[in-house]
């Protein structure tokens, strides 16, 4: 596995496959890493902080059905979860008001990005998010990836 490796957390499967398929498209080469859900994510990340795990993720993707007040304790528990190290978190949401935007960026997330309801348009975007985070992004100095 590449150190590459994106993080997918959804509430709902169709929806995290669909998130995923668009990651895999051509000139997105990205290795994913599917969570079901809050616990999945950080189970992983402490095992990951722990050094007997996988690699912490170069992004995680949290897939939210509606702006929800417990993404914004999740986001919290991320940066908890993976102490010196800053993988960006980027919010998939298809609205969200302007007070869970302050609140989600006060808490340590990169990005609130509304998601499309056309599969095709959400394929482009995440393939966007994946590309720009991934390949165009440049880490802060002493970023650790494994």
């Amino acid at each position: 596995m590449s150190d590459n490796v994106t993080l997918i957390v959804q509430d709902h499967p169709d929806d995290g496959r669909l998130v995923a398929r668009a990651i895999r498209q051509p000139g997105c080469e990205i290795d994913i890493t599917a969570a079901a859900g809050d616990v999945d994510l950080l189970e992983y990340l402490h095992a990951a902080a722990r050094g007997d795990g996988p690699p912490i993720p170069r992004l995680i993707l949290l897939n939210l059905p509606a702006p929800r007040r417990d993404a914004l304790e999740l986001i919290r528990r991320i940066r908890v979860a993976a102490p010196g190290r800053l993988p960006p978190v980027v919010l998939l949401v298809p609205d969200a008001d302007a007070e869970f935007r302050t609140a989600a960026y006060s808490l340590g997330a990169n990005s609130c990005v509304r998601r499309p309801v056309d599969p095709a348009e959400l394929s482009e975007l995440v393939r966007q998010i994946g590309r720009y985070w991934i390949t165009l992004n440049v880490l802060p100095e002493g970023f650790i990836v494994a």
